[in-house]
């Protein structure tokens, strides 16, 4: 695995903002990851969430507010909720602040709510829409700093290369997965899953399961031929620990808003498909 060097660890809910340097807003650890990779030593990267929040439920505090205000560019993901909550304030306070949606470009999956034009929020979660959003932040970067263009263009170039380096390793190892079907909680990797054929089982439908209900996803999870189930430490998991009971498979947590995305994807395809074990 070919891990990205990130420069310094910066930002609201990561760290303090140093004084001095222009500062650029993101909404999640993993932009965090991917633009600090690009921006380097040249650009304050600030986050307005940390790893162990759940985004779907997270409501930005006044600090956070203001970082965005002391900012010279707020980076959405484009597909979480509580950044649609904020955005018209955001737009009102700060009418010339470039708002830049990150996910633009990506072919969208539907959420559960399609018939009202919703799509599957978790864009991140895939090698292959992450190189959409790595370009997506160069292009603004050199917009805004164009005196760094070099800098910036040549470890967007190293970016793009060991993404794509993982890309291939990920699609070599995951081609020789026997099933391809593997269980997840709530449904967060509908686009890995999608990246490399593989089949998604969300065993979470949002409500307080009934004894019925447990032993009817309990026979689902078992007619899928899955063999490992992935769940989430920012998602309440007592009905997952409940439905586990009933379930030989293997449990595997995972965190899709860790700033090491790397890490984390590739943990995902260690418990898919085990690397072989050197002699």
């Amino acid at each position: 695995m070919i891990a990205l060097v990130v420069v310094g660890q910066v930002g609201v809910g990561c760290s303090s903002v140093r004084k001095g340097k222009p500062s650029v807003v993101v909404s999640i650890q993993p932009q965090h990851y991917l633009l600090e990779a690009i921006a380097g030593s040249k650009v304050n990267v600030v986050c307005l969430l940390d790893d162990e929040s759940n985004p779907e439920t997270y409501e930005p505090g006044m600090n956070m507010m203001m970082a965005i205000e002391r900012s010279d560019a707020y980076f959405t993901m484009g597909t979480i909720g509580y950044e649609l909550a904020i955005l018209t304030k955001v737009r009102s306070n700060n009418p010339n602040l470039p708002i830049i949606n990150t996910s633009k470009g990506v072919n969208f999956i539907d959420g559960h709510d399609a018939d009202e034009g919703d799509v599957d929020p978790h864009v991140w979660v895939s090698v292959c829409n992450a190189k959409i959003i790595a370009a997506n932040m160069y292009a603004e970067l050199v917009e805004l700093y164009p005196k760094w263009k070099k800098y910036f263009t040549k470890r967007y170039n190293a970016l793009q290369a060991q993404l794509g380096q993982m890309d291939m390793e990920f699609a070599a190892r995951l081609k020789s997965v026997p099933d391809s079907a593997f269980l997840v909680w709530h449904p967060t990797l509908s686009y890995f899953a999608r990246d490399y054929d593989l089949r998604q089982v969300s065993l979470d439908n949002g409500k307080e399961p009934t004894v019925g209900d447990l032993r009817a996803r309990i026979d689902m999870a078992r007619k899928s031929g899955a063999e490992v189930l992935f769940l989430q430490p920012q998602i309440d998991s007592r009905q997952a620990s409940e439905l586990l009971k009933g379930l030989d498979v293997k449990k595997v947590t995972i965190n899709p808003m860790s700033k090491h995305l790397d890490e984390e994807l590739t943990k995902i395809v260690d418990a898919l498909a085990p690397p072989v074990k050197q002699k």
